[in-house]
């Protein structure tokens, strides 16, 4: 069973984030906040186009989000064919430190019904996951050298990564 954070006045930025049901979620307005990933992970483009919006379609995927005062404060993309898995974590700087990836890996995990969904982050941005990784009771499993790009070491929780066709 997951413990829920209790919904609670997190800020004076946003009081009450909503968590928006898939069906929703909006893909482009989602994709808009996202393209810019497309410069740390190569490929990430038409993995979103190719992948996670037919997988949303057929009901393998999920994004889940949350909007303030209609502006997307959070996504998290999970997928649950072949593995269940956390594939994408984003949110504005602005909103951060509002329990807001809190809440949206909680309901991703509630949908991949798993406690350790499986959890990869890459190196320069491991501080950054620390406390949701802390939080959750994730465990280091594998360190995975150049999967996402050359140079780039992908640190892995709660399983193991194949490839990165997988993600």
């Amino acid at each position: 069973m997951l413990t829920r954070v209790p919904n609670m006045n997190l800020t004076s930025i946003c009081s009450s984030p909503t968590l928006l049901p898939t069906s929703q979620v909006d893909a482009c307005k989602v994709w808009h906040n996202l393209q810019h990933l497309e410069t740390t992970y190569s490929g990430f483009g038409s993995w979103y186009w190719g992948k996670v919006v037919p997988g949303v379609t057929t009901g393998h995927r999920r994004i889940l989000s949350a909007e303030c005062d209609g502006v997307l404060s959070g996504v998290v993309i999970a997928k649950s064919e072949g593995e269940k898995k956390i594939c994408t974590v984003w949110v504005p700087e602005q909103f951060r430190g509002q329990l807001v990836a809190t809440r949206l890996m909680e309901d991703a995990m509630e949908w991949l019904d798993s406690e350790k969904p499986l959890f990869s982050v890459p190196s320069f941005r491991k501080q950054e996951f620390q406390a949701i990784v802390k939080k959750f009771g994730f465990q280091l499993e594998q360190t995975v050298h150049e999967l996402y790009g050359t140079g780039r070491v992908e640190h892995v929780y709660n399983g193991t990564l194949k490839t990165k066709i997988d993600a």
